[in-house]
């Protein structure tokens, strides 16, 4: 689901859901997203099948009911993950492990690099999230400092692999606040019952360039 949400278009079709969640007709979607008609129908069908988006129908006076679009219910569902899947997990963490400090900060590093790629680029703090929620995290920022995952999109592979995974996912809500004025260095806190607790050390600006204090 991460590679299908890398795509910048899908990326920002669904983003618009999320920040205007009303339903849309594709006609609609072409407008706001500057696309092909086909472009545009091709990405919302394929989150539709990835169970981010629902369908309905829109009935005017005339003729025919137009399909619509809009945000599903619910996330898609936290699958377990499949036995080659954890298989490779267990792979990568034993080379992780091999490489020591080295091999952790460079995991981490790639973690925060996708999650940069998933940011948005502007919102409210609730907004700058979203990105999270689409992997399957229902989570949300508690001031001062922390961000509560009441359910966790890794809680399978953490169990697998509970000193690689909590850090990747650190990595991961860095790299998403990264161009927010939440940036800051995030750090697994604790456990809980089906999610998490990550702390949040937000970082002052130190001058236009914004590096920094």
């Amino acid at each position: 689901m991460v590679l299908a949400l890398q795509d910048p278009t899908r990326k920002g079709i669904l983003f618009s859901f999320y920040s205007d969640p009303r339903p849309r007709t594709v006609d609609q979607v072409v407008t706001l997203a500057g696309v092909h008609r086909s472009v545009a129908y091709a990405h919302l069908e394929k989150l539709v099948g990835l169970g981010y988006l629902a369908t309905g129908l829109r009935r005017g006076t005339r003729g025919r009911p137009t399909k619509t679009y809009r945000l599903a219910p619910e996330p898609p569902p936290n699958e377990p993950p499949a036995h080659g899947l954890l298989t490779a997990l267990r792979v990568l963490s034993e080379t992780v492990r091999e490489f020591g400090a080295r091999g952790q900060a460079a995991a981490r590093d790639s973690a925060v690099r996708l999650g940069r790629s998933l940011a948005r680029t502007e919102g409210s703090p609730g907004e700058w999230l979203e990105p999270l929620v689409t992997l399957g995290d229902r989570l949300h920022l508690d001031p001062p400092g922390q961000v509560v995952v009441e359910r966790c999109a890794f809680r399978d592979a953490c169990a697998a692999e509970p000193a690689l995974v909590p850090n990747l996912h650190a990595g991961l809500i860095e790299g998403v606040l990264a161009g927010s004025p939440l940036r800051g260095h995030v750090t697994p806190f604790r456990c809980h019952a089906g999610g998490c607790v990550f702390s949040l050390e937000t970082l002052e600006e130190d001058g236009a360039d914004g590096t920094a204090a």
